[in-house]
């Protein structure tokens, strides 16, 4: 979010996962906080759910984005998922969007290596040994009984790996 805002935008979409996964609603929760902190407006024609993260196909709502009049549509969007992000590049693509020209993409989760877009998309990426790592040692805690009473919440931080979806300064 924060990069799109450097890059100009001021008008900027989100596409999320379902709201009762907690990390749906963290991310959106961080989208409203961020367009809050810098006095960006959040209108709700940009925020947009799926039902799904792997499968989903958000044409639909990539269509709704870009039928709004032109003072109305976003500039950029936030896809809070890596599946969400490439979906939404697709559907982008399908209707004749460029990307980053006339919409710049940013998601969250690091895009799997078997998609041509790999080096294409910006992107928030979990770094996913460590979640490995600290899962296995949660666990081997867990098996020799000497993990902590109260459940622990950890967050590691992303890494951000920008690249050309984001890549263009906008001037309104």
């Amino acid at each position: 979010m924060e990069h799109l805002i450097e890059q100009g935008h001021k008008k900027i979409a989100i596409i999320n996962g379902p709201l009762d996964v907690a990390t749906s609603r963290e991310r959106h929760q961080a989208y409203c906080d961020t367009l809050q902190l810098h006095g960006l407006p959040i209108n709700q024609k940009w925020i947009h759910q799926s039902p799904l993260f792997q499968d989903s196909d958000v044409t639909s709502m990539i269509k709704k984005l870009i039928q709004l009049p032109i003072s109305e549509r976003p500039t950029a969007i936030f896809a809070t998922s890596n599946f969400l992000g490439l979906n939404t590049v697709k559907a982008l693509k399908k209707f004749n969007i460029k990307i980053p020209e006339e919409m710049a993409v940013v998601c969250y989760d690091g895009v799997p290596n078997y998609t041509e877009n790999e080096l294409f998309l910006t992107a928030a990426e979990q770094p996913s040994y460590n979640f490995g790592y600290m899962g296995t040692q949660m666990l081997i805690e867990r098996i020799e009984k000497t993990s902590p009473e109260n459940p622990r919440k950890i967050v590691l931080p992303a890494e951000f790996h920008i690249r050309a979806s984001s890549l263009y300064k906008y001037n309104e």
